[in-house]
């Protein structure tokens, strides 16, 4: 090639570098993607019972009145027979409601109320799980399904266990078999899992040795031997004791003058307005001779309609006999309730302006126009009053 020829090459070379044509710089190599490891009943089992068990106690306690209460302080009759009277219709409302953790609801249905307030009891009661999920090492086990619930829930207690029974449906598994009670943890069987309860008992205790051995042992050490026994001492015989002379008779005893009857109480009149010490609510009595009428201002109701607030009763001397009937009536999911509490006051005037005594309370719900209405349920408690007149 002569010089023209390679000058001309050159120039080719020098123009290709100068308008980029050098060849494209390697790029690093993309990493492989690693999909993340697909759930498994055995790792989702314990994650599933804590988040039904946290979710069912909120969703109890997002409905109960008295959970809001302090819990510590002993509830006066008035305020235990005003939660009966809110708690007996909770079967007809569209249930307690609380969210998961990770998102989702549960929901209890159909509730209807056990003895004493703030307490509901559950007879195969639907507990709802909608997208209820909670987060696992990242990952989101959502389950949805209903479950069943049966037994007695306390608010004031609310680790009350309660039995759940039933099947969910659970994200990347399917279908999960769920049957445990609720309390502080969640204690049965997640999907066959145990959950809540010791994998393996404790190791028995060692069986001790039968003693004595053959051969003396530390654990088995030879016997001590047997000392001679010693003679019981003779008795001194007992002196025999000198007669006690017979005291001479004294005079009768003047008999005792028979006691004098406690004059009769005259009826006190106790018209006027009576409050209890531990309450707000004001009684409003009546008394036409021996009996007595009247009404109860309240200071709460829950929020349903009265239909009947009466005071009715006698006073015989220092005692008071005095019931008390409030009823309110309520509709809710095309339901009426008629809720209806009696209270029967047993008490002793300890002055014109003071008593006191035991008081028992009965609340009875009548729930009719819902497929979901159970049959009349009853309700009761007991505690005292002590009153004082404004």
């Amino acid at each position: 090639m002569n010089n023209l020829s390679r000058l001309a090459v050159l120039a080719a070379v020098v123009l290709l570098v100068s308008c980029g044509g050098s060849s494209p710089s390697p790029t690093a190599p993309t990493p492989p993607t690693v999909a993340a490891p697909a759930l498994t009943i055995a790792a989702v089992a314990p994650a599933l019972g804590a988040e039904i068990n946290s979710a069912f106690i909120a969703a109890m306690r997002s409905g109960m009145p008295v959970a809001s209460r302090d819990l510590d302080r002993h509830a006066d009759y008035l305020t235990m027979m005003i939660e009966m009277f809110v708690g007996v219709p909770l079967y007809a409302q569209t249930g307690f409601v609380a969210n998961c953790s990770g998102g989702g609801t549960i929901r209890v249905q159909n509730l209807s109320p056990a003895p004493g307030g703030g307490r509901v009891s559950l007879a195969n009661t639907p507990v709802i799980l909608s997208g209820c999920s909670r987060s696992l090492n990242g990952r989101s086990v959502i389950a949805n399904g209903t479950l069943s619930a049966n037994g007695n829930w306390t608010a004031t207690e609310p680790s009350t266990p309660v039995r759940l029974s039933g099947q969910l449906t659970v994200n990347e598994i399917g279908i999960v078999d769920i049957d445990g009670a609720t309390g502080t943890s969640f204690i049965g069987a997640v999907g066959g899992i145990s959950v809540g309860v010791a994998d393996t008992p404790p190791p028995p205790n060692p069986t001790p040795p039968v003693c004595p051995t053959p051969v003396p042992t530390p654990q088995c050490p030879a016997p001590a031997p047997t000392p001679a026994p010693t003679p019981a001492p003779t008795p001194t015989p007992t002196p025999t004791p000198t007669p006690t002379p017979t005291p001479a008779p004294s005079p009768a005893p003047t008999p005792t003058p028979a006691p004098t009857p406690a004059p009769t109480p005259t009826t006190v009149n106790i018209t006027g307005t009576w409050r209890d010490v531990s309450g707000s609510d004001a009684f409003l009595i009546t008394q036409t001779g021996s009996a007595i009428s009247g009404t109860v201002s309240l200071s709460q109701t829950g929020g349903l309609p009265i239909i009947t607030n009466t005071l009715s009763g006698s006073v015989s001397g220092n005692n008071v006999n005095m019931t008390w009937t409030l009823a309110g009536r309520t509709t809710a999911e095309g339901a009426t309730i008629t809720s209806t509490v009696t209270s029967v006051f047993s008490l002793v005037l300890t002055s014109s302006t003071a008593m006191a005594g035991p008081v028992s309370s009965t609340a009875t719900a009548v729930c009719v126009g819902s497929q979901f209405c159970p049959g009349p349920t009853t309700s009761a408690s007991s505690s005292s009053a002590s009153f004082r007149k404004q």
